[in-house]
């Protein structure tokens, strides 16, 4: 049983990957400091959000944030 549940995890790993490149590939950021970025707005995110999770992150004492979108900067 144990196999089978490895190799379904195995093949559902391989078809996600194949669905990513379908979608326009993956994106790797390169070593540096050149990640691609992308807009919030172009994601159709709701961008009125951004001050509010700016402030939430503030009040939380948050050291550090990053969104990423299929490894993009967002």
């Amino acid at each position: 049983m144990r196999a089978i549940t490895q190799l379904f995890i195995t093949i559902s790993f391989f078809i996600s990957n194949i669905s990513a490149f379908a979608q326009g590939g993956l994106y790797f950021p390169p070593t540096g400091n050149d990640w691609t970025t992308v807009e919030p707005a172009s994601l159709g995110w709701d961008v009125s959000k951004i001050d509010e999770l700016k402030t939430f992150l503030e009040t939380n004492n948050t050291k550090s944030f990053i969104v990423l979108k299929d490894g993009k900067i967002a």
